[in-house]
């Protein structure tokens, strides 16, 4: 075996064990964060997941449609398709946007009386569904929309009027 080839051998071998590379297949993937690049993207995401109840106990997803409103307190252009979602702190505004996005557009406005939740929290999740969740002092509201679903399934305490 000539030199090239035995450094070229050395030298993958440490790339993988340093690395932790698992082959699978003809691909391959890292257990190490990769680091952010020179512009500053791929970093960790500042604060905590805002989850509550079940979706506490999952691993937050973060490229699905409704992921902005695990980061954010409340979400503007929040697309289901065939609707446009967008939270605030009465409750969920729905609506039907063919183009564009969500300014000062709010048609219907879905909430209980005396609402006024500073953030909507992720409540529960599927691959398909979310379940948003508003709460302050005695009130609490949910709202389940799901990718390519043409209506939402509200829920509301028993004493909160709709």
């Amino acid at each position: 075996m000539n030199f090239f080839k035995l450094l070229y051998i050395f030298t993958l071998f440490l790339s993988f064990s340093f690395s932790q590379i698992v082959q699978v297949g003809s691909g391959s993937y890292t257990t190490t964060f990769p680091g952010t690049d020179e512009a500053g993207r791929n970093a960790y995401p500042d604060g905590s997941p805002q989850v509550v109840g079940p979706a506490a106990m999952k691993p937050p997803p973060t490229n699905d449609w409704w992921s902005s409103i695990i980061k954010n307190n409340h979400s503007s252009n929040i697309f289901n398709y065939p609707m446009a979602l967008k939270t605030k702190n009465t409750g969920l505004v729905l609506s039907y946007i063919p183009w564009g996005v969500y300014d000062d557009q709010e048609p219907i406005i879905v909430g209980v009386e005396g609402l006024n939740a500073d953030k909507a929290n992720v409540y529960d999740f599927s691959d398909w569904t979310v379940t948003m969740e508003w709460s302050n002092n005695n009130h609490s509201f949910k709202a389940t929309s799901g990718m390519g679903m043409p209506f939402v399934y509200f829920t509301k305490q028993n004493n909160d009027i709709a």
